[in-house]
């Protein structure tokens, strides 16, 4: 079992604080995936968030207007999104600890 140590310990019940660093760990890769639900943390993270800043192309690339229905065809891309939104948290996996990077 894990320790967390920090100045909140004394303020908050001990089963929720530790129930709250597991739910870290997990979120940061300790999970049956072992792979991070935060964008840019570790080295396997998702990639193809469903996001429109993440997933349509920068102004410096694309300078030009990208109506709504254009935007489908690269979010039915199977590339990565070409901007990594880091920091972001992206919502979790299923009930059986599945989560497809689509």
């Amino acid at each position: 079992m894990r320790s967390y140590n920090n100045a909140l310990k004394p303020f908050v019940c001990p089963f929720y604080y530790s129930y709250s660093g597991y739910q870290v760990d997990y979120l940061l890769g300790d999970n049956p995936l072992k792979m991070s639900y935060m964008v840019g943390y570790g080295p396997r993270y998702l990639r193809r968030i469903h996001h429109r800043g993440s997933s349509l192309p920068s102004i410096g690339v694309h300078p030009g207007k990208i109506q709504c229905h254009a935007g489908f065809g690269v979010m039915n891309s199977q590339s990565p999104n070409p901007n990594v939104i880091v920091g972001a948290i992206v919502g979790g996996p299923d009930q059986h600890d599945r989560f497809l990077d689509e």
